[in-house]
């Protein structure tokens, strides 16, 4: 029963860090001036791939962290 349980705390563990990561980002970032290497390859892991309109990369930040908030309840 312990291996289940430390899988479940690490994988608690890796949503809590996904969060954290994202709400780094939609703190730091700035969509209407340019967007540092290093974010574009975390937004890139989390699926967001057009970095042209700021609009939309806002709309799609939000809609992430939404989707993430929800996961953990």
């Amino acid at each position: 029963g312990a291996m289940i349980f430390s899988y479940m705390e690490k994988t608690n563990n890796e949503i809590d860090q996904k969060k954290a990561i994202l709400r780094k980002i939609c703190k730091d970032l700035d969509p209407f001036s340019p967007i540092p290497e290093e974010s574009k390859k975390i937004l890139e892991y989390f699926g967001i791939k057009d970095f042209s309109n700021p609009f939309l990369l806002t709309k799609d930040l939000l809609l992430l962290l939404e989707k993430e908030s929800a996961e953990k309840h």
